[in-house]
């Protein structure tokens, strides 16, 4: 296979050393030796091209660091995968329309690992379903809207004990095999229709309390937590004078014989009222605020989680503390690199030196007057956008909009089926949401120091 010095590297690896190997596994952006010796691999190996951060990482970089790479690789006939989060930004950086035929690509989402046939595939599907909406000239709030529709109608709601993988994926969703879907297939869609019309959206996991599903009471004590996925999406419409982070639950309004918006546009406020109790996330303490006294109080808590370990000592204490720092800088960035790109741009220009530093040649007194800068800038801009709350007749009033410049129905048909809406969404409303919620009341439930279990 090798006609050369075996000594010649390839990222961490040595071609003799990668004769019997199925695989290897390449951390973008390559160096120069990498760069010059790739053209001695051919189709007998599988190259991963991952970026250097599992964890948190700039996508759109990740995809021009391929580009970049790709005149290095036309002397023989490669087998690639690359990695894809979120797949628009792969769509908009037209990196698939430049892989020369030489390269046998296969694409790794979070669900499944592609080759570039089928992918196209599912693509096609999911632009056909938001081609109407593009085409009927309607606001953010209205696309929003009718994007909802469309996904908490898509398939019934229904989990399958015997696989709890039925309905999860992307590619379970849009196939024809099930007649079904869960929350994270839910969630799934509907992130991936809202990229396609720049509605920024992410899809989270979280844990609520499904015990109250079979008659609630008014406990503030969680009693059987389940796992569970819904969407953050930010909504910015001149038209509504809406601006802000909503949190929207399709699988909680899926009922193909009626029409729920109950969880379309919640609040973190509205959320608290809900008919279930959650455990408290990442994206309540980050997402989450009236004011700023509020805000340092859910900052300093989620520092205080990463670093409350028992029986530590100084100097563990110490590194924990270090480590939750920059944890604290990586969920922001994590955040807004899918809900704000523009704000991710500007906090990771001017903080990225975090992303660098050697924590064991640094304190935490070193890092906490950054730190508390970037908390400053970040405060600022969270605060106006949290708990807006949309008012009922903007929701009437956009609804009659998608039907009528998007379903084209006559205004008869639009007044006899928002009539009937509101009918169903105010006797489930009466059910669905019991607790009369107060942020300024420091002891209600679902506050940080409620017990975790009964």
């Amino acid at each position: 296979m090798f006609n050369i010095n075996n000594n010649k590297k390839i990222g961490s690896y040595y071609l003799k050393d990668i004769k019997d190997k199925d695989y290897i596994t390449l951390f973008l952006p390559l160096d120069n030796e990498t760069l010059n010796n790739i053209k001695y691999l051919n189709n007998k190996i599988n190259i991963i091209l991952t970026p250097k951060s599992n964890t948190f990482y700039d996508e759109q970089s990740y995809f021009n660091q391929i580009k970049d790479i790709l005149p290095f690789l036309k002397k023989n006939k490669y087998n690639i995968t690359i990695k894809v989060n979120n797949r628009f930004l792969l769509k908009e950086s037209n990196l698939l329309n430049i892989i020369p035929s030489n390269i046998n690509l296969s694409i790794s989402t979070t669900d499944n690992t592609y080759n570039i046939t089928a992918y196209l595939k599912e693509e096609a599907i999911l632009d056909s379903l938001v081609t109407p909406i593009k085409n009927a000239n309607l606001s953010p709030f209205e696309a929003y809207l009718a994007t909802y529709d469309i996904v908490k109608n898509y398939k019934k709601y229904h989990s399958n004990e015997a696989s709890s993988k039925d309905g999860t994926t992307l590619k379970e969703v849009l196939d024809n095999k099930n007649d079904y879907m869960v929350c994270a297939g839910f969630a799934k869609l509907l992130t991936e229709l809202l990229n396609r019309l720049n509605i920024p959206s992410t899809y989270i996991s979280l844990s609520v309390d499904t015990s109250y599903d079979t008659g609630y009471t008014q406990e503030d004590i969680p009693l059987n937590m389940h796992k569970h996925a819904r969407n953050i999406i930010k909504i910015d419409d001149t038209k509504y004078n809406i601006h802000g982070y909503y949190l929207a639950d399709s699988t909680w309004d899926n009922s193909l014989e009626n029409n729920f918006y109950q969880n379309s546009i919640l609040t973190f406020d509205r959320k608290k009222e809900a008919k279930r109790l959650e455990s408290l996330e990442d994206e309540d303490l980050l997402l989450d605020f009236h004011n700023e006294d509020e805000f340092n109080q859910k900052i300093n808590y989620f520092i205080k989680k990463r670093i409350s370990h028992s029986k530590v000592t100084p100097s563990i204490s110490e590194e924990l503390l270090k480590k939750a720092y920059i944890s604290l800088y990586t969920k922001i960035l994590e955040l807004l690199s899918n809900l704000d790109k523009d704000k991710y741009n500007e906090l990771y220009s001017k903080y990225k030196k975090l992303l660098s530093i050697d924590l064991s040649n640094t304190t935490s007194n070193s890092l906490e007057p950054i730190i508390s800068n970037l908390l400053k800038d970040y405060s600022k801009y969270i605060i106006p956008l949290s708990n807006n709350e949309i008012d009922n007749n903007d929701l009437i009033n956009a609804l009659t909009n998608i039907h009528k410049y998007l379903y084209h129905e006559d205004n008869t048909t639009i007044k006899n089926w928002l009539e009937k809406i509101i009918t169903e969404n105010n006797k489930r409303n009466n059910s669905s949401f019991p607790y009369n919620y107060n942020p300024d009341n420091q002891n209600p439930a679902y506050l940080e120091e409620r017990p975790k279990t009964k």
